[in-house]
This record gives structure tokens, sequence and C-alpha cells, in this order.
């Protein structure tokens, strides 16, 4: 069957799986009650008008823009492994329904650039106001007043530029509010699906995409944002001695070459997809355009985030891999899921047809070491909430066996990409072949691993 190479092994034997009534019920009451608070993230509140467009009408890059943003991505995160432990990188935060991501949190919120080449530094928060937007919203977010802003260029990978400022805030309650107030314009733009009263796009003068698409409706002439954020910025101090040590140990990184590292849990769910997205360039293809952050999951994701305190949070991985921090509802990790499925799969039969929902849960169980966790899933075609939500507690018993297939995809990777052999990685489930663009070299089987 489609599902076939995920579905074997002995961790199947090990699952339980019983749906929990009183939790669907208590979120779908939750639901019904009326829509929790759309998440609005930092970044948007940077540029309203740009995240309007974002949520609403997103576009495609363009070839050489995705190029070069993937190769931003790749460099930000090397860089970040080279500042700190894993359990310190991309820390989640949130408060009153505005979700930061910060790039590194240990003492103080920490924000990383990567441009080329950079910037001057006088005059930077004129220039680039929106870098220390962002971070004096992190400083907001999890009240701490100092932060450090990195810019890094590393085109020459033997002599990357790097500079570091340390940034100090205040008060941090005048971000607040500002953020609140952005936050509201934003959400009611977004219902009204009409970003009229939005500030201008500080890029319309400066290759916004948007209107190079046609995209947009702007003319150039909006109100620019206010300055509230930016009238807290107390004093900006460049550290050269910190951006020596952090040019030295990325120098370190950059020469070692591709990074074998498992970043995200579903390099372990498609070990063999992994392979191929870190040692080989994509074919040339249009680049799609990303998915509005609209529909059934979001809006289970803002339903789970709108309980009580404390009732979903991330947690770092045991031992810094995958790198990517797992998800927990009341404790224990969970994973959230939608299906177009038409009608709701019987439970009985999670394991055979949608087994890659519960070994994606196993494995972030097992990086917490712990032996079950919550499978939630949506059901997009269901008309009604009462068919719409199914929640699940899914345990592992015994433990080992997730376990030890968590531990042998991680060993199997690594010696895939340091004998750029993915022939031992378990082949990618058959219904992901036909969108696979490293197909039909990739070695999973085209139709004959989907029958």
């Amino acid at each position: 069957m489609a599902d076939a190479a995920l579905a074997a092994g002995s961790w199947v034997a090990s699952v339980r799986v019983v749906p929990v009534e009183s939790v669907r019920a208590e979120l779908v009451e939750r639901a019904e009650a009326g829509l929790p608070t759309r998440s609005v993230w930092v970044t948007d509140l940077v540029d309203l008008r740009s995240a309007y467009w974002r949520a609403t009408a997103p576009i495609a890059p363009t070839p050489e823009r995705a190029e070069v943003l993937a190769g931003g991505r790749e460099l930000h995160h090397v860089v970040e492994k080279a500042l700190a432990a894993p359990r310190y990188l991309e820390v989640r935060t949130s408060r009153e329904g505005i979700v930061g991501q910060i790039d590194l949190f240990e003492e103080h919120p920490t924000e990383l650039k990567t441009t080329a080449p950079l910037p001057p530094l006088e005059g930077l928060a004129s220039s680039r106001p929106g870098y220390f937007e962002q971070l004096g919203m992190y400083c907001a977010l999890v009240d701490r007043p100092e932060a450090r802003l990195i810019l890094v260029d590393g085109h020459d990978p033997a002599a990357p530029a790097v500079a570091v400022l340390d940034c100090r805030y205040e008060p941090l309650s005048a971000i607040l509010t500002a953020m609140r107030e952005r936050a509201g314009r934003l959400r009611a733009a977004l219902d009204r699906r009409d970003p009229a009263g939005l500030p201008g796009c500080p890029w319309f003068h400066r290759g916004c995409e948007f209107r190079s698409a046609g995209v947009c409706a702007c003319t150039g002439e909006e109100p620019p944002g206010d300055r509230a954020i930016r009238d807290t910025l107390r004093s900006v101090e460049p550290r050269p001695d910190e951006a020596e040590l952090l040019r030295s140990r990325l120098v370190e990184v950059l020469v070692r070459g591709v990074d074998d590292s498992v970043r995200r849990f579903r390099d372990l769910l498609y070990p063999r997809r992994a392979y191929f997205e870190r040692t080989r360039p994509l074919p040339e293809a249009a680049p799609a355009a990303p998915s509005p952050r609209e529909g059934l999951y979001w809006f289970l994701t803002d339903l789970l985030e709108s309980g009580p305190a404390g009732e979903v949070t991330r947690v770092p991985t045991l031992t810094g891999e995958p790198e990517e921090s797992v998800g927990c509802f009341r404790g224990d990790p969970y994973l959230l899921r939608t299906s177009r499925a038409w009608e709701v799969i019987p439970t009985a039969q999670l394991a055979t047809r949608s087994p890659q929902y519960l070994l994606d849960l196993g494995l972030r169980c097992a990086a917490l070491e712990r032996s079950g966790g919550w499978l939630i899933v949506g059901y997009e075609r269901a008309p009604a909430w009462g068919d719409r939500l199914r929640v699940y507690r899914v345990d592992f018993d015994p433990f080992l066996p997730i376990a030890e297939m968590a531990r042998e995809r991680s060993r199997a990777l690594r010696r895939a990409i340091a004998d750029r052999d993915p022939s031992h990685l378990p082949t990618c489930p058959g219904w992901m072949y036909d969108g696979c663009p490293y197909a039909p070299g990739c070695g999973c089987g085209g139709a004959a691993a989907r029958s």
C-alpha cells in the first residue's frame, strides 16, 4: 500500500491509539465559543502592509530571488550553530496573541541578520529601522531591556564580515502598547480584506515584490508608520571584540563543508528526501508561492494556543538533535495535522492509512524520552465541528522500538551525507513521488512505491 515504507518496522506493534473525547469536546467548545485571536508575528508588525499582502496574496519568488533566500537561510543556520547550543536557538515566545521566534535567547534576545555587504554601522538605526524595531519587540515579549544585534556577510567563507551591536530599550511598556496597536490594525485589515489605513510600505520605492507582481493596491502616498518603538532605543554600542570572536568561530564552521546535522523531525521522517535537500541543489524549476497563513491548520494552531498559559509550550530536544524544538500540549509532545479525506479515518486504521502521523509523533516523543503524546487531526471537508476535530492519546509501549528507530535514522542520515550514498536510507512513501523534484533519481520507486 501507499504508506508501506512508513508502516514497516517493529515500532508499529508498540503503538496504542486511544481517542480522548473529553479533550476533543473542550477544544470544540472553545472553537464554537468564538474565533481564537488571530496570531500575529513580530515580523508582521515591522511592516504591516507587506504582512497584509503576504497573508492574502502570497507570490512566488523569482528563481533568482529564491536562490538568494535559500543561501541566506543556509548562512543563517550556520551562524546560529556557531553562536550557541540548539536549546538557545529559535526560541518561540508569545504574549497576547503576538508571537516571536528569537534567533538566540540565552541571557538576552539576540537577532541575527545576514546581509551582503554589511551596511555602515553609523546611522544604522535610521537606515535599517526594522532591525531595531524587531529586536525591541523581542525585548518586550520576554521583558528584557538589553539585546544584541548581529550582522553577518558570509559571501566569502574564508573571510566573513561580522558586526555586533548591543542595544538597550526603555520603557518596554511603550513597545508593548505599540505592538498591541499594530496587531489590532493588521487583524482588522485582514478581517475586512482591505489594507486601507495601514501605514505605507517602506519597500514601495525599493523593489517591493508585491508591487512588481501587480498584486498590491498601494499608491506610495500612504502615511509612514509610527516611531513609538524606535523612540525607545536608548543606546547602541558596537562590540568589535565579540564580532572578532564570532568571526573566528564562523570561519571554522564555514570551511567544514556540508552540514550533516539533523535539523528537523521531517529529516528523520523522510531521511532520503532530507539527504537530497542537503546535498544536491534543486533542479531548475519555478518556485511555488507560499501558502497563505489561513485555513483549518492555522485556525487550530491559534485555537490550541488560546488556552490557559502553559498549556502549549515548546521544549528543546534533550540531546540537541533534531535542532527543532518539540511542541508540547499539557506537558507531552503533540502533533497537529489536517486532512482532506472525505471521512474520518477509523482509529484502528491510523497506523496503516496514516502511519506518518504516528511515526512523526513518535520521533518527537523519543527526542524528549516520553512514552506518549497527543495527536490532533482536523478534517477540512467535515461540515460541522463535531466531525471536524479528532484528538488521540498515542502511547508507545514498549518505548524502545521507536527510540531506536529515531537513533538509527539519525545515524543513517549522517552516514549517507558523509558517503554521498542514500541507498541505505528508508524510501519515501509513494504519495510523495509525483511531486518530488529529485525523482526519478531519488531511488524511491515511483509507480511501484505507490502500489
